[in-house]
């Protein structure tokens, strides 16, 4: 994509073996896309450090294991796709990307937990982890004022993260939950902004937030859900397909929601 003036500010890459070594020296290039290529990245690429705010690099056949260090050098990048890459760890140097708003690690081969560095984050307002199937622990996360979106199917955690206060979409699917205990833990309590609005937070952490409007608990071990569920009023879907309820239990879920009178709620069991 080029703008009024000529420069080039959007590139995709896609299928190649080399990659041109020109477009380093692209100084209105804003979004690059490298996707299924075979080369490795170059360091030069921090030299795209000052314009470049997406960055995408999807399907290496070549695994990465680790961040290529040149790319916690892009400190403007609000957004960082490093999806199926083969990454085995996060650096802790993660933490300079202070404006990154929406990190995607999915399909990867993270394990254990997440590196600390993420809670550092600030403006992250969007993870999504799915398909690291070794990771067992979100707690990393616990605490996290600017996180709207998290996305972790298809992992190994068997317990939620706590205190979430701004989020809306939790996706933890294909996980090993046996409960949703802590999802009504008392909150920290503080002072919160989400979606431009400033207020105290101090009871219940998660269930708290009135931006919190989908879960996905769908392919878990969950027997029953929390009390404190049924009261969001802004919820619109929950997915719980696939867990140990019984028959009796998913009558009485059922109706419970049912009897809030939400005509958008759409409930998957």
């Amino acid at each position: 994509m080029v703008d009024d003036s000529g420069g080039v500010t959007e590139l995709h890459i896609f299928q190649q073996r080399f990659i041109p070594f020109s477009i380093f020296c692209l100084t209105q290039l804003k979004t690059l896309s490298i996707i299924s290529s075979k080369f490795d990245i170059p360091p030069e690429i921090s030299r795209l450090s000052s314009t470049l705010k997406q960055l995408t690099i999807l399907n290496l056949p070549k695994p990465q294991k680790t961040l290529p260090a040149e790319l916690l050098m892009l400190h403007n990048l609000t957004m960082l796709n490093l999806s199926n890459c083969g990454i085995e760890i996060v650096s802790d140097a993660i933490a300079n990307l202070t404006r990154l708003r929406i990190l995607n690690l999915k399909g990867n081969k993270l394990f254990d937990s997440l590196p600390s560095a993420i809670k550092q984050l600030r403006a992250l307002e969007i993870l999504d982890i799915s398909g690291n199937s070794l990771i067992n622990s979100l707690d990393v996360l616990n605490g996290s004022t600017s996180l709207r979106e998290l996305r972790a199917a298809d992992c190994g955690v068997d317990h939620l993260p706590l205190f979430l206060p701004c989020l809306s979409t939790l996706d933890m699917s294909g996980n090993k939950l046996t409960s949703l205990v802590g999802i009504e833990t008392p909150a920290i309590p503080g002072w919160y902004t989400c979606t431009g609005e400033k207020y105290m937070l101090s009871t219940p952490g998660m269930l708290h937030s009135s931006n919190l409007t989908e879960f996905d608990f769908s392919n878990n071990k969950l027997m029953t859900v929390p009390e404190e569920i049924y009261g969001l009023q802004y919820l619109r879907k929950i997915n719980l397909k696939n867990n140990q309820i019984n028959i009796q239990e998913r009558e009485w879920i059922i109706g419970r929601f049912r009897g809030n009178y939400n005509p958008e709620l759409a409930i998957i069991i």
